[in-house]
């Protein structure tokens, strides 16, 4: 297979004696796992770290908001959550100033958009604050196969009372891949939904520069990643 693979962006960076190897996998599970790849070609990391944005699932998280799992379960139709497992913790450095966005909290993986209020009415009352998202569950247990620990910071760019998933699994494909002509095809019949995708783009700023903040206070001093 070439290096890297058609279609996926991968960066390596040096930081002193390390080496940090970026891949943008996307949106989804599937796709996540299958960055693994050529992220771990010829490349053994210390460790993983995955980042990327998710919805609130309490009241008390807000946009823009940072929050390091701890632990990861998943949520399915019918059956609930599955037991949790555990998360690498976050570095000393990303806590070694007061940093008011950033906390410790739960991660809950999705295959696809979900209402955020039946996943939210499942959660135990000790998970909080909880962030939903689709990535974590199956990279915990593809690296765990591997002897390779998982961290994971997610940025909440959706709070609890906006409830948008549906509507943007309108927007994708089957892989989870934004297309531009079903967005138009979409918002040329449902007008009223442009003031939805207004919304998300407001918020998809904000949560953007929170999570590049967030990757800076994990990656700086001696005692970052």
């Amino acid at each position: 297979m070439a290096y890297p693979p058609r279609g996926v962006p991968v960066f390596e960076r040096e930081r002193g004696n390390l080496t940090l190897r970026l891949v943008i996998a996307g949106m989804g599970g599937n796709r996540a796992v299958r960055a693994l790849g050529p992220l771990l070609h010829e490349f053994r990391p210390e460790r993983v770290v995955c980042f990327g944005f998710g919805g609130s699932l309490v009241e008390s998280l807000r946009v823009g908001d940072l929050v390091w799992g701890k632990a990861v379960a998943r949520w399915e139709e019918g059956r609930g959550l599955s037991p949790y497992r555990p998360l690498a913790s976050a570095p000393r450095a990303a806590w070694c100033h007061e940093r008011p966005t950033l906390r410790q909290g739960y991660l809950v993986s999705v295959d696809g958009f979900v209402p955020k209020g039946a996943v939210a009415r499942s959660l135990p009352p000790a998970w909080t604050p909880a962030v939903l998202e689709m990535e974590t569950y199956g990279l915990s247990l593809a690296l765990e196969a591997l002897g390779i620990p998982l961290a994971v910071l997610r940025c909440v760019s959706d709070e609890l009372e906006l409830e948008a998933g549906p509507l943007v699994r309108r927007w994708v494909d089957d892989t989870l891949r934004l297309q531009a002509s079903m967005l138009m095809e979409d918002l040329f019949r449902h007008p009223a939904r442009t003031g939805l995708l207004v919304k998300l783009f407001r918020r998809s700023r904000l949560a953007s520069r929170s999570l590049a903040m967030g990757l800076r206070w994990a990656l700086e001093g001696p005692e970052g990643f």
